[in-house]
């Protein structure tokens, strides 16, 4: 499975578990944009076992937008399980991966997508760097602000634990 042949231009892996509440919305925004950047695409929804409404939404919009092809995993896997479930299952020349809730800005997929295109073999976002725009809904600002904190102790830590100098661990 993984020497495939390329049918479609780019594949947008998309991990998705209980998003119900924007998945639609923000679906739909995706197709739109990647409609206007003039490539065969594909977008491979994984959804990751989600107990709200999120599986039946995606099978109706399966239907309705045919770029959208959605995969579910047997139960919550996790990221990682539903990323590679969705590049096993892609037949993009060139495969990129986000999460439904369409954090960062879809300007920053294109400069992804162009960089592949470009001749790198491998492109890695990093939201520390000034050119990354990341958005967050104001009512998570807190939540997101709290998270980044203990990942930074996490990541000192395991850093002063094991001597490694790289920083995102």
């Amino acid at each position: 499975p993984l020497m495939r042949r390329a049918t479609k231009h780019v594949s947008l892996v998309v991990g998705c578990y209980n998003a119900a509440r924007h998945l639609e919305h923000r679906l739909l925004e995706l197709v739109a944009f990647l409609d206007s950047i003039d490539r065969a695409y594909e977008v491979l929804i994984v959804d990751d076992g989600s107990l709200d409404e999120s599986l039946p939404i995606l099978r109706r919009l399966e239907t309705r937008v045919p770029s959208i092809t959605v995969l579910r995993n047997p139960r919550n896997m996790g990221k990682g399980y539903s990323i590679r479930n969705g590049i096993l299952n892609s037949t993009g020349k060139y495969i990129i991966f986000t999460d439904v809730d369409m954090a960062y800005s879809k300007g920053n997929l294109l400069a992804v997508l162009e960089k592949l295109e470009g001749g790198h073999p491998l492109v890695v976002g990093n939201r520390r760097l000034r050119e990354s725009v990341y958005v967050v809904n104001n009512a998570l600002v807190k939540y997101v602000y709290r998270r980044h904190r203990g990942g930074m102790a996490f990541n000192r830590l395991v850093r002063l634990l094991f001597g490694l100098t790289t920083r995102d661990t």
